[in-house]
């Protein structure tokens, strides 16, 4: 159980952290389909990533299009690296 609460106040850090990304590169929204999960995978946290993966798997509605967020670390307020990987539409 501890685990996942440090897992879901990464997922809130990072949350903020995409809205905040999003706001000053607007073009990314012209590669996100309407009503997409977002999924965030840090390359330098496996298992959040695995956490991340689950969790939205079990929320995902049927042919809901996924996002993944591909970002190489998370510093304090910066995403290092974000990219984009739509999965399906």
């Amino acid at each position: 159980m501890e685990r996942d609460k440090d897992f879901w106040e990464i997922q809130r850090e990072l949350s903020f952290e995409w809205s905040r990304y999003v706001l000053n590169h607007p073009e990314v929204l012209d590669n996100i389909p309407d009503g997409a999960q977002v999924v965030f995978l840090l390359k330098d946290n496996p298992s959040f990533s695995s956490w991340s993966l689950e969790m939205n798997k079990a929320k995902r509605e049927l042919n809901q299009p996924v996002i993944f967020v591909h970002i190489k670390t998370f510093l304090p307020s910066r995403l290092v690296e974000p990219h984009l990987e739509t999965v399906s539409k």
